[in-house]
């Protein structure tokens, strides 16, 4: 039997983001940023409003793992699988890399 520390990052990182999909959508008036709409206006855009300042750094799921950029970008910066990309990025380390080859037979 044998284990994969790659396929158990990118399995957590599967179930972080079903877990955020799963959470219950808000309809408050905060949330759905009927202020903002009034502060903008029609033709306006909302980069500037509060409501967007206060919320785009969190607003969105961030995988550990997965790299979002679109694929010209992703190729430009050297095209890197999940599973080898973490090594240049923030996130606890597996012992993957330290382990010897099992003996050949």
């Amino acid at each position: 039997m044998s284990a994969s520390y790659e396929k158990f990052i990118l399995d957590i990182e599967q179930l972080r983001h079903m877990a955020e999909v799963m959470q219950p959508v808000r309809w408050d008036d905060d949330e759905l940023a009927l202020e903002a709409l009034r502060e903008v206006g029609s033709g306006g855009h909302f980069f500037g409003a509060e409501h967007t300042m206060k919320r785009y750094r969190t607003a969105y799921y961030t995988p550990w793992v997965s790299d979002w950029s679109n694929f010209g970008q992703w190729r430009e910066a050297g095209a890197r699988m999940s599973t080898r990309a973490r090594s240049s990025r923030s996130m606890p380390s597996s012992r993957a890399g330290s382990r010897k080859a099992a003996p050949s037979r």
